[in-house]
């Protein structure tokens, strides 16, 4: 684990950035924490926390951190200068810290997570709603430049063993923000703090009231209002949700989902609709949340059971009927 203050190519100390001392911008007087709300990596974020001092500069600086090294739609960024080379790039402790915890996690999904399917992920292109039509055998193409075993990172070095070789970072990225915010929160003594970006997220203690956090997870609802379908208390622990039940997208002649199962290069035509998963560190809860909507509904039980180090919410269809199912201890409460 990276420890503050943190030193990447082309970044400043984090450390040195300076304080503003008593500052009333986004503090909350009523309960003694301080709120900070903004935009970035193409949503919005939310971050409560207890400090004695205003660090919203720094934080920024932590997602200026990230953006600069996993964001595929940032010039330059660490991970396109990887993807534009045919051979080989320089990689700093920060990519390879993200890149070693993709490994696990691929091992720990059975193959389900898979940051290499960039090059398939651009023949769907999901940021264009319109319809289109796609040759089964252009996936069958990329799929076989995928697979983490075609890139070694080693001292300070990304080599390519397959020049079409591309990564996707997307679905552990934002959840590893999380965790880089939250880990410099709790370097400057924050004695608790909710940090949330684009829906996943990361509580430490509880709030000054001394409540625990409280956390919705959303009624698969695909228009209209959003409603809860359940809560759950959180307390130094992540949380992520996946869903397929709002974005979709028309592929010779079908509507489907936008995540693509890594093994078939594929939408996953599934009955799940959302799993919400709860681990310590929000990038294992990002990716695996991810990873479980590409399983059926006894895979991702036998999976629950198997790793001790998350539990999980699901909802799914069964015929006509949306049941849901917790892992053991969970404690999640339904919404009448």
């Amino acid at each position: 684990m990276l420890k503050w203050p943190l030193k990447v190519s082309g970044m400043r100390y984090l450390s040195k950035l300076c304080f503003i001392l008593f500052s009333m911008y986004g503090c909350n007087q009523s309960d003694g924490m301080k709120t900070y709300n903004g935009e970035a990596q193409g949503t919005t974020f939310h971050i409560i926390y207890a400090c004695e001092y205003d660090l919203e500069p720094e934080i920024d600086s932590v997602l200026e951190l990230a953006d600069v090294h996993f964001s595929t739609y940032r010039k330059g960024s660490m991970i396109n200068r990887i993807n534009e080379t045919s051979e080989s790039a320089a990689v700093d402790d920060l990519f390879t810290e993200l890149w070693e915890h993709c490994w696990d996690l691929n091992i720990r999904s059975n193959g389900y997570f898979d940051p290499s399917l960039a090059p398939v992920l651009a023949l769907y292109d999901f940021d264009d709603i319109s319809a289109m039509d796609l040759d089964s055998e252009m996936v069958k193409e990329a799929l076989a430049h995928t697979g983490m075993h075609l890139m070694s990172v080693e001292n300070g070095v990304a080599r390519k063993k397959d020049s079409r070789f591309e990564m996707n970072m997307n679905a552990v990225a934002q959840g590893y923000t999380v965790d880089l915010i939250a880990n410099f929160l709790s370097a400057r003594k924050c004695s608790s703090y909710m940090v949330e970006i684009g829906g996943e997220l990361r509580c430490k203690g509880k709030k000054k009231n001394g409540e625990e956090w409280v956390i919705g997870i959303d009624k698969p609802i695909q228009a209209g209002s959003r409603e809860l379908f359940a809560k759950v208390s959180l307390m130094n622990a992540s949380m992520a949700t996946s869903g397929n039940y709002r974005k979709f997208k028309t592929i010779n002649g079908s509507s489907v989902g936008h995540i693509i199962n890594p093994k078939s290069g594929f939408p996953e035509r599934s009955n799940i609709l959302s799993i919400s998963v709860i681990a310590n560190e929000c990038y294992e809860a990002d990716a695996m949340a991810t990873a479980f909507m590409n399983m059926a509904v006894e895979e991702v039980k036998a999976a629950d059971d198997a790793d001790p180090g998350i539990k999980l919410f699901m909802i799914y269809l069964e015929g006509m009927d949306t049941l849901h199912y917790q892992s053991p201890g969970l404690k999640a409460q339904l919404i009448p």
